[in-house]
């Protein structure tokens, strides 16, 4: 079901079909939208605030919603798809980090929360990954294909199935004690210590 998770009753017109039809919410994947990169003095205050509203306050709905439905149920799992803009601070995608780096903040700060409720809760946080959005970015070609060999130390983007593959097991029984951490997949490309 598509809906427009800027607004609260779209939110709450998806969990009620889920409720509906499946009886309620065990998990919940949130990866809503994306935010746009630009030039810092160029991005007015109605992109800042669009941007937050589809993807922090989108996820924020999302998990206020469906909490009280896992905790009917025995409990549940968030997965929270972050993106390692977070991580490393870039003046093209401040918009990007900074949300980014609140939904980090907010996975763990769920996660205390979700306990109360055997909810629970972690983050993923996808480096290059290639998706059509970055593709988009890419210059044409081959210039593609050496820029996605320099991005990262496996020298290659990750796969869509990648993350995937990421989700469904922290979101399955095998991850029942991995609660309250963002884990980074990214081919080795944040050299930070966190993430």
């Amino acid at each position: 079901m598509a809906t427009d998770l800027t607004r609260g009753e779209g939110v709450e017109a998806v969990v009620e079909q889920c409720r509906a039809i499946f009886g309620g919410v065990d998990i919940l994947v949130n990866n809503a939208g994306s935010t746009r990169p630009g030039e810092f003095l160029k991005l007015s205050d109605e992109a800042w605030m669009e941007d937050w509203s589809l993807k922090f306050f989108g996820y924020v709905r999302m998990a206020r919603e469906v909490i009280p439905l896992m905790e009917k149920r025995g409990g549940g799992v968030i997965v929270n798809v972050i993106g390692t803009g977070a991580l490393r601070p870039a003046a093209n995608f401040m918009i990007g980090g900074a949300v980014n780096a609140a939904l980090n903040h907010f996975t763990k700060a769920l996660a205390d929360e979700g306990a109360k409720h055997r909810v629970r809760v972690v983050g993923v946080n996808p480096g290059p990954i290639m998706t059509e959005r970055l593709r988009s970015f890419l210059p044409p070609g081959e210039a593609a294909e050496k820029a996605m060999r320099r991005s990262t130390p496996l020298g290659r983007a990750g796969k869509p199935e990648e993350v995937a593959d990421l989700v469904a097991f922290l979101a399955s029984d095998r991850a029942a004690f991995i609660h309250g951490a963002n884990v980074t997949i990214d081919g080795g490309s944040n050299p930070g210590l966190m993430g």
